[in-house]
């Protein structure tokens, strides 16, 4: 059994054949592995003792006009031949390179030249083959038609160390040969001549391969991605940013030590536009990018190389503005969850929405906040609370409103439902920035606040009082002062500045100021009468709020109130994220998605499903993702139903979007009003999700519900277990006639 030395001797010869093909490459490299009884996944690991220099890789294809002059550069370095060799790799078709190379390696013994042969085209495979054999401390990459200056290799060599990426200008040559020097590249590099800067700090510098000289043992660990069709480069030398002490040198004397770029009609600055170079190969380039697991100022550096793809994009659509629709559509296949947006969405600022909980928090009022905006298609500022101390964050939801968003910014405060001092604090803190932002836009003409969260309410009123001018849509999810019980809801409400200025509003308005019931009762009041506009997810919820207020008050508000269900989410969506949750593929399958409470519940349902017949019960499958997973599994053995019910926990939003599509059959069910409710405000919001998913629904309703107003492909009386298993028997048979 040969040693890992001797396997590294036995690469290296067997590299400095004139011929390498691809495919005898991989026989040979498994033969020498299977000697060392080591795995083919460890090979990028097989390195031998490096001797001191440096190695230049040299990738080559159809270069028989330009690789003579590239290898006669190498001929003029200053350095000391025994300091470097070449690495060449001719991949692909040979158009006469080849014996050109071949020449010159027989003319010019003096230099180290070894040169690789491989069928299989590609600079970056051409490079991960020479990076496998590298043998010299330091590494640098030199394309077949350009040239080092004579002292490129000599200036670098005296400031390389195992902590230095050592940078040279970088000049380009036109195709009439002419040398422009004074390049946007060029001086950039130049400005930092005798400097030593950490890599993350000048991110541009990793978005090329030209000019840049590494420690070869960083490289030896990494490869490129030969799956981009372009910006490989890009993305193999962004994972340098994982090195954190990694440092760019600059010599302070490059006279004659330039790279010499030379521009062909295939170089980036040259090409045309295109949706696949610009847009579809650039989105690639990001999420590749963003699998670079990075943090601080390192991930601050990557999102610079992202937003520096964006711009290429950017660039695209400003002349084909109708290819962004295709766009998100891209984004959602490639499951890009954060793209730099910022850099697509131009124009003057006009929205502001004030959202206490918003994305990517995991809350159902951040995925509500998040689709308005989608919905209303207007670039907008966004100011939410910091919701890490009592929620998850599912960076997915982002992909709902990202695309209008200009900026977002997160206030910090103590996070409460109905503590007035805790909303106090959020509401004059985002009127704050919200006063900022609005002095450096030129001003905002509307506003869109949302609550459950009543913090948003708060803000957008208190902004209001500022800026009447500002047209405020305030939406109402569910009525504000009763809870789902009809129950009023408890909050205390303090005598504070924040209280004082909604009261003074208030009489301001000419409104007689009751005594408040709780804060929730002082909120309601001020957004109705402030407030321009009124959204209310349905009639019923319009009617039960309004029925609160009589006279002038409620037609004031009835006069500017609008009915608008929950937002559908855009179709691309339901498919930007794939779920892994496996559905029986001979089964007819019912989800249910949602949380139980005192009057909304499945009780019925798993009667109903206990007395089907036994041969439609072998073909049903409930599958109920739910607050209570361990509940509903217990109640399901105790109904016999172990195998007919699947409980599981609750999925990721916009996984659910996505398995949703799947079903056969989506169930919703209506919340059941008590005795303290004479009509049902509620319509579930999952209502919305499910109408996107051409999948069928089957609603449990109240009588008179909003649900029950709504499109449905089966219905069942909620409650009525009787109801409920003569639908299940509907869309049993449905399914088994389809």
């Amino acid at each position: 059994m040969k040693s890992s030395a001797e396997l590294s001797n036995l690469q290296k010869d067997y590299a400095r054949e004139v011929f390498f093909d691809s495919s005898l490459l991989k026989e040979e490299i498994s033969r020498l592995e299977g000697e060392i009884g080591v795995s083919s996944s460890k090979t990028s690991d097989l390195s031998f003792s490096l001797k001191e220099g440096i190695s230049i890789i040299i990738p080559v294809y159809k270069s028989v006009n330009t690789i003579e002059r590239t290898l006669n550069s190498l001929l003029s370095q200053t350095l000391d031949k025994s300091k470097f060799n070449a690495i060449v790799v001719l991949n692909g078709e040979d158009d006469g390179s080849a014996k050109i190379i071949e020449t010159f390696i027989h003319d010019h013994k003096d230099l180290e030249i070894h040169f690789i042969r491989t069928n299989d085209s590609g600079a970056g495979l051409a490079r991960n083959i020479a990076i496998r054999i590298a043998d010299r401390e330091y590494m640098t990459f030199l394309d077949a038609d350009d040239e080092f200056e004579p002292r490129f290799l000599e200036v670098s060599f005296g400031h390389l160390n195992p902590i230095n990426m050592v940078v040279n200008p970088i000049v380009d040559v036109s195709p009439e040969g002419v040398i422009e020097s004074n390049t946007v590249l060029g001086e950039r590099i130049r400005r930092l001549a005798g400097q030593s800067v950490p890599v993350h700090q000048v991110p541009w510098i990793l978005g090329f391969n030209a000019c840049k000289i590494l420690p070869t043992k960083l490289l030896k660990r990494i490869r490129y991605n030969t799956s981009l069709e372009s910006g490989e480069d890009l993305v193999f030398f962004a994972l340098m940013l994982r090195h954190l002490r990694l440092t760019m040198v600059v010599p302070s004397d490059c006279e004659n030590a330039n790279y010499r770029r030379h521009i062909t009609k295939t170089s980036v600055s040259r090409r045309s536009e295109s949706f696949d170079f610009n847009v579809l190969q650039r989105l690639d380039c990001i999420s590749e990018l963003q699998k670079i697991s990075v943090s601080g100022p390192q991930l601050v550096a990557r999102k610079q190389l992202e937003a520096a793809q964006a711009g290429f994009i950017s660039r695209y659509l400003e002349k084909n503005p109708e290819k962004t629709q295709q766009l998100l559509k891209e984004i959602g296949n490639r499951q890009i969850v954060d793209f730099p947006w910022k850099q697509i969405n131009r124009g003057p600022v006009k929205q502001l929405a004030i959202a206490y909980c918003f994305a990517p928090y995991a809350d159902t009022s951040a995925v509500m906040a998040a689709k308005a905006i989608d919905e209303r298609h207007l670039l907008t500022d966004v100011i939410s609370c910091d919701m890490s101390k009592v929620r998850k964050t599912d960076l997915k939801i982002s992909f709902l409103a990202d695309r209008w968003l200009n900026r977002k910014d997160v206030i910090t405060s103590p996070v409460s439902f109905a503590g007035w001092d805790a909303i106090s604090d959020f509401a004059t803190k985002a009127v704050q920035v919200a006063e900022k932002n609005n002095a450096v836009n030129g001003g905002y003409e509307q506003m869109y606040t949302r609550a459950l969260w009543i913090g948003s309410h708060v803000a957008g009123a208190l902004f209001k009082l500022r800026h009447w001018n500002i047209r405020w849509s305030a939406e109402f999810s569910d009525p504000l002062r009763h809870g789902v019980t009809g129950e009023p809801r408890p909050g205390g409400l303090t005598d504070n500045e924040v209280s004082r200025s909604l009261i003074r509003g208030l009489e301001a308005k000419g409104i007689r100021v009751p005594e408040f019931e709780s804060l929730f009762h002082l909120v309601e009041l001020a957004t109705l009468v402030f407030a321009d506009e009124i959204i209310f997810t349905n009639e019923n919820q319009l009617e039960y709020m309004l029925s609160e207020y009589d006279g002038k008050l409620r037609e004031l508000v009835e006069n500017k109130s609008v009915v608008r269900p929950h937002p559908i989410p855009p179709e691309e969506a339901y498919h930007a994220f794939e779920s892994t949750y496996v559905l029986p593929s001979d089964k007819l399958n019912i989800g249910f998605f949602g949380s139980f409470y005192e009057n909304r519940g499945l009780t019925e349902l798993f009667t109903a499903l206990a007395n089907l017949p036994a041969k439609l019960r072998r073909i049903v499958r409930l599958h109920v993702f739910s607050n209570q997973p361990d509940a509903v599994s217990k109640n399901a053995a105790l109904y016999g139903l172990q195998s007919t019910i699947y409980s599981n926990s609750y999925v990721p939003y916009m996984d659910f979007l996505n398995l949703i599509t799947y079903f056969d059959v989506l169930m919703v069910n209506d919340a059941v009003v008590t005795g303290e409710q004479n009509i049902n405000p509620f319509l579930p919001s999952k209502y919305s999700d499910y109408k996107g998913s051409g999948t069928n629904i089957w609603g449990l309703v109240d009588d008179g519900s909003p649900l029950s107003k709504m499109s449905l492909d089966y219905r069942s009386e909620a409650g009525n277990s009787a109801s409920i298993h003569s639908t299940l028997l509907t869309i049993c048979a449905d399914y088994l006639e389809s």
